[in-house]
């Protein structure tokens, strides 16, 4: 049972002053902003008897079937397994099931499933001082005015963090590890970093002539990291296979001291004013970026977490089963070991393990059946701490992202028509190799894509219409799917909206809005195209309404 909340508080207070000259301006102020944000989780799983889908007994009056394929009017989902069951009743579906099994491992209440028993905060404190230069002159005949600005920021993180303390993992049979014991109590952790960044800024218009705009625009600035970044928690517990058999251990956590992307910009462009209501322009832009986040993976424990799966005993129990010439594997090796670890159960030690009447090499199916559904193995004090290969966000890349805007506008004379019309290139330097081997982790710049819309206008007698067609090409949304190195792609996407306004008078007005007209629907992809990701079945969305100006 997953629960989640988040809510974030933000405070600010700005102090600002002008001081005006013959032709320039000069501006100043000072800024503090503090922003808290706080997000609480849980993830309980327990248990309770070992029905399925097909099956699904007792629970008849709280589980109910649901036709996922129904849902994707637009798909042909003939090839899919239609039928699922839900719980419209999570707290009912807990409460009769420990009606119903009764006996289970551990104390439950249903309750518990909306506690928060992980709770993570950032507080992010920037203090700021600003000033800013504007002047207009003639420079060589043509009008210049030119904006200059310098903005200085100190910033303050504290991440913290009330979780659950992890005590082990039982090995619950021969490559089952899902289950965490935790501690009563949780613990509190915190972490601080600081940084500080110092931005110019220069804009600079020239008038080449009375229709024709001239700008150039330089600037230094930052991106702080997610939020989800900076929590200071460690979770994602994973293995695959016991340790002492090569079985890979995993983990996840973040880091309060990442620094924010660092950004170096230039913009150029052109406009012509060739009609009233009516330009063209043509822009070029680059940023050259510092301190993308990546990846970065180490062995190390984390609250002390021992492993079943390996030390003496497990070595004992490899040894018994060598001796007696028993193939070693997951399934053999969890067997002998729960014999060695339960003597009392097993007076006769290694000789109370049961081979298959066929082959003397492989144990019995039904003693081990039997073994599973009976014992998990905890570890020792002489087990060794497990070391978990963890995967950690850092900066460590940069990048350079270029690209072009073209706009157009024109109303035509006097009828109230009008058109407009953008396209927007952007190139990045990293992409993601789809041919590369899955195992290699790759670091690509996402979000990138080429977008167009093209807008369909008429404004006159009280009347505002607009029809708008949006696209948006392919973009890579993420680059390690599911913990994997593989990547997915949102594939190109466009859609029709309009709306339509008529103003009564100076103060009332009344519209209908319509988005997505023509029902498009959203699909992400993976490595190749032929693989849905995620899909959304989408339909139009229609409001109506009236304004009032005070």
């Amino acid at each position: 049972m997953f629960y989640a909340s988040q809510e974030m508080d933000i405070t600010q207070v700005q102090f600002g002053g002008s001081q005006a000259f013959d032709d320039a301006t000069v501006d100043f102020g000072l800024e503090y902003r503090e922003m808290e944000m706080r997000q609480q989780n849980s993830n309980r799983q327990v248990q309770l008897g070992n029905w399925n889908v097909s099956n699904p007994g007792e629970l008849y009056n709280i589980l109910k079937p649901f036709n996922f394929a129904a849902q994707y009017d637009d798909y042909d989902t003939s090839r899919m397994s239609t039928i699922g069951m839900r719980a419209i009743d999570v707290y009912g579906l807990c409460q009769q099931s420990l009606g119903i099994y009764g006996d289970y491992d551990g104390d439950w209440d249903c309750s518990a499933l909306s506690q928060h028993p992980n709770d993570n905060q950032v507080t992010e404190e920037i203090t700021a001082a600003f000033v800013q230069y504007d002047n207009t002159f003639d420079l060589g005949g043509f009008e210049t005015d030119v904006l200059l600005g310098l903005r200085y920021e100190e910033t303050e993180v504290t991440s913290s963090a009330l979780m659950e303390v992890p005590l082990y993992r039982p090995w619950e049979s021969d490559n089952d590890f899902q289950t965490t014991v935790y501690a009563e109590d949780q613990a509190f952790v915190a972490e601080d970093h600081s940084y500080d960044n110092l931005l110019p800024s220069l804009d600079v218009g020239v008038s080449v002539t009375d229709d024709v705009l001239a700008r150039f625009s330089a600037s230094q600035t930052i991106a702080r990291p997610n939020y989800g970044n900076l929590f200071v928690s460690v979770g994602n517990f994973w293995q695959d296979n016991p340790t002492h058999l090569g079985g890979i251990t995993s983990a996840s956590k973040n880091d309060p001291k990442l620094d924010p992307l660092e950004s170096t910009n230039i913009d150029l462009s052109v406009e012509w004013y060739f009609d009233d209501s009516s330009y063209a322009s043509i822009g070029y832009f680059r940023k050259d970026v510092e301190n993308f986040i990546g990846s970065g993976v180490r062995n190390e424990p984390h609250f002390g977490i021992r492993d079943p799966s390996a030390g003496p005993l497990v070595e004992q129990a490899e040894q018994a089963l060598e001796a007696r010439g028993i193939s070693v594997n997951a399934e053999s090796l969890f067997t002998m070991t729960a014999i060695l670890d339960n003597p009392n159960d097993f007076p006769t030690g290694p000789d109370a393990i049961q081979v298959d009447s066929g082959n003397a090499s492989q144990l019995d199916p039904d003693f081990v059946a039997d073994m599973i559904q009976t014992y998990d193995i905890a570890p020792n004090e002489d087990s060794p701490l497990i070391q978990w290969r963890t995967t950690f966000p850092i900066n460590q890349k940069e990048a350079t992202i270029d690209g072009a805007e073209l706009a157009f506008q024109h109303f035509f004379g006097d009828t109230g028509f009008g058109v407009q019309a953008n396209y927007t290139i952007v190139d990045g330097d990293i992409g993601f190799d789809d041919t590369a081997d899955p195992t290699e982790e790759q670091f690509a710049l996402l979000g990138l894509s080429d977008t167009a819309n093209l807008v369909m206008m008429y404004e006159k007698h009280g009347i505002q219409a607009r029809l708008a067609w949006n696209w948006r090409d392919e973009f890579l949304r993420q680059t390690n799917q599911g913990g994997s190195n593989n990547p997915v792609y949102v594939d190109e996407y466009y859609q029709w909206d309009m709306s339509v306004s008529y103003e009564i008078n100076d103060q009332f007005s009344v519209f209908v809005e319509g988005l997505n007209l023509t029902e498009e629907n959203v699909r992400w992809r993976t490595r190749d195209a032929r693989l849905t990701q995620y899909l959304e079945d989408l339909g139009a969305r229609y409001q109506i309404g009236v304004r009032y100006n005070f």
